[in-house]
This record gives structure tokens, C-alpha cells and sequence, in this order.
């Protein structure tokens, strides 16, 4: 059972009088621990509420971009988790909540708008009396803020989080979502600064450049460094370059370590892996080599035997991921190395990531139902009770599945089809823009 909430005596803001602050942990889905502080005075009735996250930052930003329609109730009432380093947007009214000008929360699409109407209504009747024009034109843009939270006018919005921590609500999981969009990106220097993340010690100098050096190493040392030894099936290198750079966690100086190499039936790849001796993060990830395919390929493998699921996989991050018989669908994300069985562990364990609000004490009984059953016919593939298919779709062609034979048109079980892109699949990835610059003089 979990623990209840502790509580505090603590000074109240708006009487100067003792109130009550609450403080709680928890693991909200989509999100991750946090802890939740909520103050109430029983003098003057102020109550307030804010929450935090206990892990300071991920890996990664995100941006999240939400297409809300009009009379769309729920799409208004997606749940949204928003960190206080967040920059929130509307692009069609050309306003902004820059990050840090609020405080982490946990509301609805809706809720989110109306407290940013609410906030610029604050002291609209001092500012009538000393600024009368302002305060007019304040009132209409709260009046089109109000209409989007309303359902009664369409509009973007837009959740830049340089330390990874916010999300918005999808409805299904399993599906694609039409209206959402998530991108993850490195963080720039500076925004690692805002977040805390780069603390030079006194004396410390910034190393400059990143000057290569090159060095031999032994294949079982170049696995260790890479964490998977699937690569070496394959080829084993004859050097290693490696750089100094920064740790993606604690930003203390590390080595990254690289190699090129080619994997029969596919490409050239370059190998990238980094280790932390001051934290213990590892990190590793497979690039392609050479210029972008000329076109797209679908790899579809049929699953019948232990045999397939121990087949090795390279899923980079522009491939969609689908299994027909499940009807399941994962959006282009992380690239990995690893195998069938793998693949299927990482969607199921991802999935129950991201599905807490169908799986959580507030869900609805039918939702979790679903997603119980959806979890247990995962289980059945992965024993092989009966066969099913896998397909992997790359518009860039940077995906591989192992064959089990010399020759891979003699395995019958995988085929691979290269196809033309999609205009927006060019767009999608820059490769117009790409061939433009590419004719100009």
C-alpha cells in the first residue's frame, strides 16, 4: 500500500499565517516520479499546488506539437504534464509561455489554456486604470484564448522541454495519433546552463575542438564498448577513432569511441559508444554510412521459431515498426540494435511506459482490459504458438534484419522491397530541401 502524504507547517503566502503544505510521491504515467506539494491556509483560503519532478532531466528535449479541432472535446481534455522548464506555444495567436514562467503541472489541454487566460487577466483592473489601452487590447486576446479552450476556434499547440519531463496525452497507444507529434533533440549548451546540468569546477578548462586520435583495440574490448556484440558477427575493425566530448547525463568529459564497418546485404555503418567512468551512463548507437538511398524499404520477416526471434536486428530511428495480426503500429523513435525477441520486449515495455493513463487506478475497466489482452497475445508471440509477421518500413532504407541464409533470397521467410518515398516522406526527413541545395551553382 502506498505511503500517504506528509505534511508540513509553512508560511502562507497571501496572510503571513501558517498553512499546510502536503507533500506526496508518485508515478504518474507518461511521466515519471514526482513529487507533488500542495499548500492550503485555513486563514485566508489561498491554495496552491505544484509539481516536480525527481529526476532532473532526461536524456533528451522534446517538442510536442498537439493539432487541436474545433468542437473536439476530447482533445481538449488530454491530460498534459507540464515541467516548469517548458516553453508552451500557439503559433495561430502568436503567443508564448516561455520556460520558467510557470510551474510544473498536471492538467488538461483545456485547464492549460484557460490558467494562461486567467494569468493575463490577473491585474487587468489596475492596468485599466493606469493603462486603459493595454488593457483593452488584453481583454480581446484573452477573449481568442478563451475561444480555443472552448472548442469554438482551432489551433496548435506547441510544448518545447529542454529537459524531456512534459508530455501530452494520447488516447491510443497502440495506433498511430494523427494530432500529436513528438521529436526528441540533443540539448544546446545553453539550455543544459538553464537546466543546471554544466558545472565547471574552478580551475577547470573547456576543451576546445574535438581532435581525433586513432588506436587499435581488441574485438572483445570494442563489444564491451558498444554493448552488443552482434556487429562483430560481421566485421571486426582494425582501429577505433575516438574523441573526447561530454557525458549526455553529468557532463563530465568522457571518450566516445567510433568505427566504421560494412554488414553483408546492407550498408556501412559507423559505430558510436560512449561510457561514463563518473556516472556509469552507456550509450551506443549505430549510424549509416555514405548518402541517403535513393528509395525507401519495407522488410517484412515471418516469425514461426526461436530461430526468428533470435535474428538480429538494426532498427534505426526512421523506421516504423509493424505487426499486422496485432494491429499495432510504432511510429518511427529510437534507433537499437538488437533481436526480434528484443524488439517485441522493448514495444511491450515502452508501451506500458506510455499507457499508464489506460492502465492506472483511474482508468477505465474496459481500457484496461484491452490493454491486458493486447499484452498477453504479445507474450504469445514471443513463444511462437503461432507464426505472425513482422514489418520494418524505412523510407531511409537504415534498417536490417538478419538473414539466415548465404544467399538472402534463398530465406523465404524475409523479403525486402525497396519502394519509391511519399512527398511528404522527402519532406519529412529534409531530402527535397537536400536536393535543391544540391543543383544550386
Amino acid at each position: 500500500m502506498e505511503e500517504g502524504p506528509i505534511q508540513i507547517e509553512s508560511l502562507c503566502m497571501g496572510c503571513s499565517e501558517n498553512g499546510t503544505t502536503s507533500i506526496l510521491t508518485r508515478s504518474i504515467p507518461h511521466f515519471r516520479d514526482v513529487v507533488i506539494m500542495a499548500f492550503e491556509c485555513p486563514h485566508c483560503g489561498l491554495r496552491n499546488n505544484e509539481l516536480q519532478p525527481v529526476k532532473t532531466c532526461e536524456e533528451k528535449g522534446v517538442v510536442l506539437k498537439l493539432n487541436v479541432p474545433p468542437e473536439c472535446a476530447d482533445v481538449l481534455s488530454r491530460q498534459i504534464v507540464k515541467s516548469g522548464s517548458a516553453t508552451i506555444r500557439i503559433p495561430e495567436l502568436d503567443f508564448e509561455m516561455p520556460g520558467g514562467s510557470q510551474r510544473g503541472m498536471l492538467t488538461t489541454i483545456e485547464g492549460l489554456v484557460k490558467q494562461a487566460a486567467g494569468d493575463l487577466l490577473a491585474l487587468q483592473e489596475d492596468r485599466r486604470k493606469v493603462d486603459p489601452e493595454t488593457a483593452s487590447k488584453i481583454d480581446a486576446f484573452c477573449s481568442k484564448l478563451e475561444a480555443c479552450a472552448n472548442g469554438k476556434q482551432p489551433f496548435s499547440l506547441e510544448v518545447n522541454d529542454p529537459s524531456g519531463n512534459s508530455f501530452i496525452e494520447s488516447p491510443n497507444v497502440l495506433s498511430k495519433d494523427d494530432l500529436l507529434h513528438q521529436t526528441h533533440y540533443t540539448r544546446t549548451v545553453e539550455q543544459n546552463r538553464m537546466l543546471g546540468l554544466v558545472v565547471q569546477d574552478e580551475g577547470d578548462e573547456v576543451t576546445e575542438g574535438t581532435e581525433a586520435r586513432g588506436f587499435a583495440l581488441s574485438q572483445s574490448a570494442i563489444s564491451a564498448a558498444t554493448g552488443n556484440a552482434f556487429i562483430h558477427q560481421y566485421s571486426a575493425p582494425d582501429e577505433v577513432m575516438v574523441f573526447p566530448g561530454r557525458c549526455l547525463m553529468c557532463h563530465k568529459e568522457t571518450e566516445t569511441r567510433m568505427y566504421p564497418t560494412r554488414i553483408p546485404y546492407f550498408k556501412d555503418v559507423i559505430i558510436m559508444a560512449n561510457s561514463c567512468d563518473s556516472c556509469g551512463y552507456k550509450n551506443s548507437e549505430v549510424r549509416p554510412g555514405g548518402g541517403i538511398s535513393e528509395k525507401g524499404r519495407i522488410i517484412k520477416l515471418e516469425v514461426s521459431s526461436k530461430e526468428d526471434l533470435d535474428r538480429d536486428v538494426i532498427k534505426s530511428d526512421s523506421a516504423i515498426i509493424e505487426i499486422p495480426s496485432l494491429q499495432l503500429t510504432v511510429q518511427s523513435g529510437t534507433g537499437m540494435i538488437t533481436t526480434v525477441e528484443g524488439l517485441v520486449r522493448r514495444i511491450v515495455s515502452e508501451i506500458r511506459l506510455t499507457s499508464g493513463f489506460q492502465l492506472g487506478d483511474s482508468a477505465d475497466e474496459k481500457d484496461k482490459e484491452k490493454y491486458e489482452k493486447f499484452f498477453a497475445e504479445m507474450e504469445e508471440l514471443l513463444e511462437c504458438k503461432k507464426a505472425w509477421n513482422l514489418v520494418l518500413k524505412d523510407p531511409l532504407s537504415n534498417s536490417f534484419v538478419m538473414p539466415l541464409r548465404d544467399k538472402i533470397e534463398d530465406d523465404v521467410k524475409l523479403a525486402m522491397e525497396d519502394y519509391e518515398r511519399t512527398a511528404s516522406e522527402n519532406q519529412q526527413f529534409g531530402i527535397d530541401a537536400l536536393q535543391i541545395m544540391g543543383h544550386q551553382e
